[in-house]
């Protein structure tokens, strides 16, 4: 009994056994998936890495202005709502340059 390329029970996925590309397809090889798949994990670990250390940087400045703008004292420029406006497009800005 056939029915295409498979026979009698031989349910393997031809195309996975084949050395050839099929349909003009590029082959990659698992070497270069690897490794970029590696350059990508090593962007995200950075971004993440980065992205901490600013959040614990900025926290701290926060903290510790908090109680000087509760006692009366002018907001410190990270405080006002403009110049974090313009920081979220730079920052954006920057995500999409090096995209």
């Amino acid at each position: 009994m056939s029915y295409g390329d498979y026979q009698d029970g031989d349910y393997r996925n031809k195309s996975l056994e084949s050395s050839e590309p099929l349909n003009n397809q590029t082959v990659v090889s698992a070497g270069g998936y690897r490794s970029f798949i590696n350059r990508v994990y090593n962007w995200m670990g950075a971004g993440l890495v980065l992205s901490g250390i600013t959040a614990f940087i900025l926290s701290r400045y926060m903290i510790s202005t908090l109680p000087a703008i509760r006692a009366g004292a002018p907001r410190p420029l990270l405080w006002s709502p403009g110049f974090n406006l313009v920081l979220f497009i730079a920052l954006l800005g920057i995500v999409f340059g090096l995209s």
